[in-house]
C-alpha cells in the first residue's frame, strides 16, 4: 500500500499535482514487482539519554538528501513517540 493525495485534490489545490504525479510513477513502478518492496528501518526504543544526544548531533549536522520529523501526540497520553527519517 501506498498513501498517496486524492487525485480530485489536485483539481481544488495546484500544489498537490507534482506529488500525486510522482505517487503514481511510484505505484506503477512498484507494481511491477511480484513482491513487497519494504524499506528497510531500525527503531530505537526507550534510548538513554547519551544515545539521544548523539543521534541529535547527528541530525542537527545532517546534509544528506532528506530530513523528515514527526510528532505524534496522544490526547491523554501527550506526546508518543518522535519518528525521524534521515536520508529518504
Amino acid at each position: 500500500m501506498i498513501p498517496t493525495i486524492h487525485p480530485a485534490a489536485t483539481l481544488r489545490a495546484k500544489k498537490f499535482e507534482a506529488r500525486c504525479i510522482y505517487d503514481w510513477m511510484r505505484i506503477a513502478y512498484e507494481g511491477g514487482f511480484r513482491e513487497v518492496k519494504l524499506p528497510q528501518r531500525t527503531h530505537k526504543i526507550a534510548p538513554t539519554l547519551e544515545e539521544c544526544v548523539d543521534y541529535a548531533d547527528t541530525i542537527l549536522s545532517w546534509k544528506g538528501e532528506a530530513l523528515a520529523v514527526d510528532i505524534e501526540t496522544h490526547p491523554v497520553e501527550g506526546i508518543t513517540g518522535i519518528p525521524i527519517n534521515i536520508g529518504a
